[in-house]
């Protein structure tokens, strides 16, 4: 699987989709994408390794709800935990 296959499947989906980003303050940490679609295995992706490049998750919105980003915070409480980290996590809604 190479970065071009995956930029066409990209190029693809012509529905709504959501994308998640996160780093630190500096930007030289960088967390795993989230990518947010309306189907379990949509087709622009059939074959691709996703978990390779981004997490994905899906619901019939394509939109982070609040399922969704509890899980997310979830695993990033239980990350940093593991590391004997704190954070402060600001989050900010743009349309």
């Amino acid at each position: 699987m190479n970065c071009q296959k995956l930029r066409n499947a990209w190029k693809d989906f012509k529905d709504r989709r959501t994308l998640q980003l996160c780093s630190n303050m500096n930007g030289c940490e960088k967390l795993k994408p989230v990518f947010i679609h309306k189907y379990a295995n949509p087709r622009p992706l059939k074959g691709v390794n996703v978990s390779l490049y981004f997490d994905y998750k899906f619901n019939s919105s394509a939109w982070m709800t609040r399922i969704l980003l509890n899980e997310w915070l979830k695993d990033l409480y239980e990350q940093m935990i593991s590391q004997d980290r704190q954070i402060l996590m600001i989050l900010d809604n743009v349309p």
